[in-house]
């Protein structure tokens, strides 16, 4: 009778400690959830409720980003740990889902807007106890930034003046050839810019003073950053060197790099003549330092590519330009208007590149081979630029044993903007040409306005003559 008795007092003690362990356990703490995608981490609450059938419990997740409540953005799905397959709801961040005791995933979609799509994301180890609602806020990042870049305008004496409202911004990423491609975004600066995380490269336009005609010129390397972050640059524009700047463009592209400028007394046989000054397109030629006050003819002289084209060369004649006697610092934007197309080749054995042991003839579009002069003549491929127009395209190489072979591309048309650009496997038994690159749209020179519009994109043999004497 005793041991019964001992027996039953064992029971109960073992009865109440399990109790005991129910009771702890629904009132510990929630387990942190595990992120991915977009969710970087989370935190976990328990909050009483009323109202539920017995055995069930709730869930809500809810997101924010940069610290700020970014829920009405987020699709949910959930299924329970480790049946994907299986749905246990879905629907708009913030909902609340009654579900059976357990653990469960979510996938998470956030849509910041239109524009820029969604982005995905899951979490993990949510955790719903019964008779209780499991709270989740996810810490989310996307890879979004905001770039907001101003202009100051410095004087000599180091008065700044914000003329952010009078400076136009085109953003491009910094792999984008800028000819080929529509701006990632365009507006004013000062404005904000949203922005794909990652570099970029800006082109910013602007009259460098009251009455002076619009420049325009690049800045590279601006870096945006993830998770709405925003990045704030300055772009302190310094008072000019007293004398002379020439910016030269091309149908809008910045040619300063490939330009050579001469300052010739006005009036001089420029064949005979010695330049009283010389500099480079986008850099100040001094005044007094360099050149002194009085009327100069300038003669621009545009090389696209020297090392591969040397023959074409582009000019221009600027006739009795005048440095006034009192200095000032002069900058005057100039565009050659010369329709031109590029060539750029690529040739690889496997990982070899074997472009300089190709070569190329370029004849215009139904002249003959071997007997009419090319256009281009060029031992080795690279970016070759032409006069805009019609071509036809030989190349002759040797493979690696020694056997020589040849590929040939007819009526390739070269546009003003176009681009050529191939890649090909020298081993390969066929040569087949990706289709031309194209701009988006026509390219104008810098002073183009849309009435009156003279749309020379064509590229038609016309244009192609664009060249000055000693041009291609």
């Amino acid at each position: 009778m005793l041991d019964c008795r001992r027996l039953l007092v064992l029971l109960a003690l073992l009865f109440l400690a399990s109790c005991g362990e129910d009771e702890s356990d629904a009132e510990s703490p929630l387990q942190q959830g595990s992120g991915g995608g977009i969710v970087v981490d989370s935190t976990g609450a328990l909050e009483a409720v009323e109202g539920l059938v017995e055995g069930q419990g709730k869930l809500i997740v809810e997101g924010k980003l940069a610290g700020e409540p970014v829920t009405n953005k987020l699709v949910i799905k959930l299924h329970p740990l480790g049946a994907p397959d299986t749905d246990s709801g879905s629907g708009p961040g913030g909902q609340e889902y009654t579900l059976a005791p357990g653990e469960y995933e979510a996938s998470l979609v956030y849509t910041h807007d239109e524009a820029h799509g969604s982005f995905e994301g899951t979490l993990g180890g949510l955790e719903v106890r019964a008779g209780q609602a499991s709270r989740y806020h996810a810490q989310l990042t996307v890879p979004l930034g905001i770039l907001v870049v101003r202009f100051v305008l410095q004087d000599r004496a180091k008065q700044a003046v914000d003329i952010s409202a009078d400076v136009k911004l085109a953003l491009y990423k910094a792999t984008d050839d800028t000819d080929l491609v529509e701006p990632t975004w365009q507006g004013r600066a000062g404005e904000e810019a949203l922005l794909p995380k990652g570099k970029y490269q800006l082109k910013a336009s602007y009259a460098p003073a009251k009455g002076r005609a619009e420049v325009s010129e690049w800045h590279k390397d601006i870096e945006v950053g993830a998770t709405l972050t925003r990045t704030e640059k300055k772009i302190v524009l310094a008072p000019e060197p007293l004398g002379v700047r020439i910016d030269v463009y091309n149908y809008s592209r910045d040619i300063n790099a490939g330009t050579k400028v001469f300052f010739f007394t006005e009036g001089a046989d420029m064949s005979r003549a010695i330049a009283r000054a010389e500099g480079i397109g986008g850099h100040v030629v001094e005044v007094p330092g360099q050149i002194r006050p009085g009327k100069y003819d300038i003669l621009l002289l545009y090389q696209p590519s020297p090392m591969t084209n040397p023959d074409l060369q582009i000019r221009k004649l600027i006739a009795g330009f005048e440095i006034p006697k009192e200095l000032q610092a002069q900058r005057v934007p100039i565009d050659l208007e010369t329709p031109l197309g590029t060539i750029r080749v690529k040739v690889n054995d496997g990982k070899e590149d074997v472009s300089d042991r190709v070569d190329m003839r370029v004849m215009r579009a139904g002249a003959f081979k071997d007997a009419a002069t090319p256009a281009l003549e060029a031992s080795g491929v690279s970016e070759h630029f032409l006069p805009a127009g019609t071509y036809d395209l030989y190349f002759e190489w040797k493979d690696a044993d020694g056997t020589g072979r040849g590929a040939e591309f007819i009526g390739v048309q070269l546009g003003n903007g176009f681009v050529w650009e191939q890649q090909f496997d020298r081993r390969s038994s066929n040569w087949e040409a990706a289709p031309t690159r194209t701009p988006p749209k026509p390219l104008h020179p810098i002073s183009w306005t849309a009435s009156g519009d003279d749309d020379d994109s064509a590229g038609d043999d016309d244009d192609s003559s664009a060249p000055a004497p000693g041009g291609g």
